[in-house]
């Protein structure tokens, strides 16, 4: 009897994991798969515009290097595609054609070394690229033609001396000075470079020289036929002790030379110095040529003085010196900076209380030196005088200043009016008091009518 018994349904359950965890596995080998390809159709691609590049040079070597023994350029796709010697990629919906494919060309002791870089990305309907999104050799960002690190043949060096900033216009504490030495053919071993700062923009005014510390590869030639440029940066360069006024960054230099022995050549045509500059540097902060406080009350110290300030910087003007004014403390937050002015009213002192206080005034150039001032403000003893009239016109409350005994005496009291009463007078604790009357506190005059 033919026996037609199927798969149970935990033997298919069995099945249908084993058969998700077959997929699962093959999964990254099939997108490895797949990378590998895509990979490998790219390196061809870089092969063909190395080709290309090899046919441009063989036609324009000498608008490219001139006679120059070394050198280094670039040649576009765009170049390469005009001379019918590239072609787009040919991968669907990938287009290579974009500002970012490029190949560099290093000449080195009469060889060429060639690098192609390439900016692809994916392409929409009308085919064109909505980013450059695959790069190679692989990198976060898309490689770009840089002129600045690759010299052509209308430069004057095969090495080149660069500052950053090269100058400084606007005045500063300090500038942060590096200097970049590169070369496209390596640098002698036995090359010195030397710096100095001067006030004078002329190579012969200075005396001291200090050597920078470039490191450069033992092995530089390697280097070079990578396609790699020879680059070191010193550190930041500390400016003289006490600098202010403008300066001048020169360099100069011993038996620099590249590894072919061609001697390195400003762009003015110096072989042994370059002078960048000038830098501003102010180093001074601003100064207090007058300081005068000034009571808004001729018989005491008030709690709201005026102060009249002269403030000038050497190199900041005087509306642009921005100053802080505060009291009992120097700290002053941004907001409270202002304009620079000849007269301030000082931040209101809370009371009258025989305190001795500290008036400080900062004030900042727009090189951020900071100058603080000090002056010292007592105000008096004082006591307030409130005035309850009892349903008659209001009194304007009062302070009275202390004598040296800490008392004082009401003074002057006002008068004031109610329809149909008498003013009897006023009282302070059910005591009349008159302008005699001596106080050695805050006080409450109440008034009694008839």
């Amino acid at each position: 009897m033919k026996n037609n018994k199927g798969f149970t349904l935990v033997e298919l359950l069995v099945v249908i994991i084993i058969l998700g965890i077959i997929t699962g596995l093959s999964f990254p080998v099939i997108n490895q798969l797949k990378q590998r390809n895509t990979d490998s159709r790219f390196e061809t691609y870089q092969k063909a515009l190395v080709s290309g590049a090899k046919l441009y040079i063989d036609s324009y070597e000498e608008d490219l290097f001139g006679y120059n023994t070394a050198g280094c350029a670039y040649i576009s796709f765009e170049k390469l595609k005009d001379k019918e010697l590239a072609k787009d990629i040919t991968i669907d919906d990938v287009s290579c054609d974009t500002e970012n494919t490029f190949v560099k060309v290093v000449k080195f002791q009469g060889n060429f070394i060639y690098k192609a870089y390439l900016g692809c990305g994916y392409t929409d309907e009308k085919g064109k690229i909505e980013s450059v999104s695959l790069i190679y050799p692989q990198s976060d960002v898309p490689y770009e033609i840089d002129p600045n690190l690759c010299k052509g043949g209308d430069e004057t060096s095969n090495i080149s001396i660069y500052a950053s900033p090269i100058s400084g216009n606007l005045y500063r504490k300090n500038y942060n000075v590096r200097v970049t030495v590169q070369s496209i053919a390596g640098i002698n071993k036995n090359a010195k470079i030397y710096y100095s700062w001067s006030h004078s923009s002329d190579p012969a005014s200075i005396t001291e020289l200090t050597e920078f510390g470039f490191k450069f590869p033992n092995n530089q030639k390697s280097t070079i036929e990578a396609g790699d440029i020879i680059t070191s940066t010193s550190e930041e360069l500390e400016m003289p002790e006490g600098a202010d006024g403008e300066y001048y960054l020169i360099i100069k230099t011993e038996n620099l030379t590249d590894l072919s022995g061609e001697v390195w050549t400003s762009p003015t045509g110096n072989t042994d110095n370059i002078v960048f500059g000038p830098y501003r540097i102010d180093g001074q902060a601003p100064t207090f040529d007058e300081v005068t406080i000034k009571s808004n009350s001729e018989e005491y110290n008030s709690t709201n003085p005026t102060l009249y300030l002269n403030i000038n910087d050497n190199h900041t003007s005087k509306k642009s010196i921005k100053m802080c004014v505060s009291v009992d403390s120097d700290s002053c937050s941004i907001d409270s900076f202002h304009e620079n002015t000849s007269e301030v009213t000082v931040p209101q002192i809370d009371k009258y209380t025989g305190k001795k206080h500290m008036i400080y005034i900062t004030a900042v150039d727009e090189a951020n030196n900071k100058n603080l001032y000090k002056i010292p403000y007592q105000v008096p003893k004082g006591y307030t005088i409130i005035y309850d009239s009892a349903g008659g016109t209001n009194c304007e409350n009062k302070i009275v200043m202390a004598r040296d005994n800490n008392t004082a005496k009401l003074g002057t009291l006002c008068t004031p009016k109610l329809n149909g009463k008498k003013f009897k007078g006023w009282y302070l604790d059910n005591k009349k008091v008159n302008e005699n009357t001596t106080i050695d506190k805050d006080v409450i005059l109440g008034a009694k009518w008839e």
